[in-house]
């Protein structure tokens, strides 16, 4: 009974194939902006020269991205003590005790 998930996981993988890649991948990543193009008039031909120049303008906006920073290596330390927070505090079990505190202390009297 377990299995019969599968069925419909395996359909989807097989199904994700078809898909056509992301324009904005093909623009940004791949410098295709003829594929990118073609996907984009495929979704809506009256606007697809539009979309794909706001995504070429875009490129210079994500350029400045905050995101770029928090990952550098400025912040490298922190970010792995937070991780290395949660990873313990997780692995320590104390979630299991907090949230069974209130029984375990009933059944102690």
């Amino acid at each position: 009974m377990l299995g019969i998930v599968g069925i419909p996981s395996l359909i989807f993988t097989f199904l994700t194939l078809l898909i056509s890649e992301s324009p904005r991948w093909l623009a940004l990543k791949r410098n295709d902006l003829a594929d990118a193009r073609s996907v984009l008039a495929e979704i809506d031909p009256a606007v697809a020269d539009a979309t794909l120049a706001s995504i070429l303008a875009s490129r210079d906006r994500a350029e400045a991205s905050p995101v770029k920073s928090f990952f550098s290596a400025h912040y490298r330390w922190p970010i792995l003590l937070a991780f290395l927070l949660a990873f313990f505090n997780q692995l320590s079990g104390i979630n299991a005790i907090i949230y069974y505190a209130p029984r375990i202390f009933e059944m102690t009297g």
